[in-house]
């Protein structure tokens, strides 16, 4: 152990009893020093411990910092712009021009903007100027704070406009990558809302969707009632229309495990498929030939083709019932 007198002791700054010319100055203030000896300075504030800095631009790439000063060697302080000005400049310059067009603050307004811009950035070659148009589009979609993940789906979704008419869903901009599947997430219509209270909201799920006993988050309630682990594939998603879920049998994994695959048709029925998820090794095909032959099996398709429609039964061992007493009465 060090002994205390063979310790260095470091000294701190003596403190200023007057800030004096740096009053009410931030760090990062543009300032110019005129000081008492007569060299003059430009440059950004730098406030450290304390002690007062200025990063001068001149001097090399990267510039050089000079101080620190006191109130003292300073005989007179002239600001040039303030941080916030500074910002703005630098905000201004990444954004560029603005797109032409106004903005409406609310939920359909929102949307369309955004939508606009997102296009605009899938069409414009300049990548200095789409790099201006990306930013305007995500200044406006701080706005209503719209997740990075919904961000990304509205701009992929503008790219994949460009050469399919038809609607898009995670897989076609996964790849099947998993990881790449967890950047994209389909925006919801209350997340383009002005107010924060309406986009925190449970959504409310439209009568015909609500009452279709073979509606997605329906089979998907079934199918957690019947005893089976269900959820929404990694690489899926689910919607009003459609729904991809990974659905293991009870037990786990081992015992069986599906994809559920849902999709509204033209004339507005759900049609539900089911198909293995596995690696398609022998011993893949093996455990998936055992668990067609499970009595789960069978309670998942069933499951499958009635949903909430009438009680669904349990996939695991129930503990068994006393029977029901008929009712006693004149026979007919």
């Amino acid at each position: 152990m060090i002994p205390d007198d063979l310790i260095p002791e470091f000294a701190e700054p003596p403190a200023e009893s007057s800030p004096g010319p740096f009053a009410g100055r931030s760090d990062g203030d543009v300032l110019r020093l005129a000081l008492v000896d007569g060299r003059t300075f430009e440059g950004s504030l730098m406030l450290v411990g304390g002690m007062r800095f200025l990063h001068v631009r001149e001097g090399g790439m990267t510039g050089r910092t000079e101080g620190p000063f006191t109130a003292g060697d300073v005989a007179r302080l002239t600001v040039l712009r303030t941080v916030a000005e500074v910002r703005a400049e630098r905000l201004e310059r990444r954004m560029g021009e603005p797109v032409p067009g106004t903005v409406r603050r609310t939920r359909d307004g929102y949307e369309a903007r955004l939508e606009l811009l997102a296009r605009l950035v899938a069409v414009t070659g300049d990548r200095r100027r789409r790099d201006q148009i990306e930013c305007q589009f995500d200044a406006l979609a701080d706005e209503i704070a719209l997740a990075k993940t919904k961000r990304t789906w509205m701009l992929a979704a503008a790219r994949w406009a460009r050469h399919s008419n038809a609607e898009p869903t995670k897989l076609d901009f996964s790849g099947g990558d998993m990881t790449m599947a967890e950047r994209f997430q389909r925006p919801r219509p209350q997340d383009f809302d002005p107010d924060p209270a309406v986009r925190r909201k449970r959504p409310v799920r439209p009568p015909h969707v609500a009452s279709d006993p073979r509606s997605t988050y329906n089979m998907l309630s079934a199918l957690r009632r019947a005893g089976f682990k269900a959820r929404v594939s990694v690489i899926g998603e689910i919607t009003d229309d459609r729904a991809d879920l990974l659905v293991d049998f009870p037990g786990g994994k081992g015992e069986g495990r599906f994809l559920a695959l849902g999709a509204r048709r033209t004339d507005g029925r759900m049609e539900w498929r089911q198909m293995w998820d596995g690696n398609g090794t022998r011993t893949d095909e093996t455990r998936r030939q055992r668990s067609l032959r499970r009595p789960e099996y069978r309670t998942f398709l069933g499951v499958l083709a009635e949903g909430l429609r009438r009680p669904v039964p349990a996939a695991a061992p129930a503990r068994p019932e006393e029977p029901e007493t008929e009712p006693v009465g004149p026979a007919l």
